[in-house]
């Protein structure tokens, strides 16, 4: 036989009840993981930058100067807290034999640099903020840039 309660739907089986939910109560289960998903991304994203970048990172990057340094070498960028003025320039130099990039996420930076090339990059128009670097050929190099 069938009955119909506040829980659904419930069948009676010869051996057995089945409890068979509503589709509003299907609809409402899911709810929570629209709205988990994205958070669970945004955590394993930030777990895995840290992962990925060195422990010796400073908490706030320091500018050195008009123009910075930063060396891309064995699948490193060194520093890895990058502190700059908006509007200084960034030396780039690749030290190592494979290619590299130096990528700001949230810019249109994107300098590929062949092993053993130099280059550089103008920080013009960059607003102040914190922004990640990231090699995208070797997405677990990873950079912090401090822009002031």
């Amino acid at each position: 036989g069938v009955t119909t309660g506040d829980s659904g739907t419930r069948l009676l089986m010869p051996t057995r009840v089945i409890d068979v939910p509503r589709e509003r109560d299907r609809r409402y289960a899911r709810e929570p993981m629209r709205t988990i998903r994205p958070l669970l991304v945004l955590v394993m994203l930030c777990v895995g930058g840290i992962a990925c970048s060195s422990s010796n990172t400073p908490a706030v990057c320091t500018p050195s100067g008009p123009t910075q340094t930063v060396d891309l070498k064995d699948f490193a960028f060194e520093p890895t807290c990058i502190g700059a003025a908006s509007g200084a320039t960034l030396a780039l130099q690749n030290t190592g034999s494979v290619l590299h990039t130096f990528t700001v996420t949230g810019t249109a930076i994107d300098q590929r640099l062949d092993g053993g090339a130099n280059g550089q990059v103008s920080l013009a128009g960059i607003a102040p903020g914190t922004y990640a670097v990231v090699c995208t050929v070797h997405p677990p190099m990873t950079a912090t840039l401090e822009v002031t």
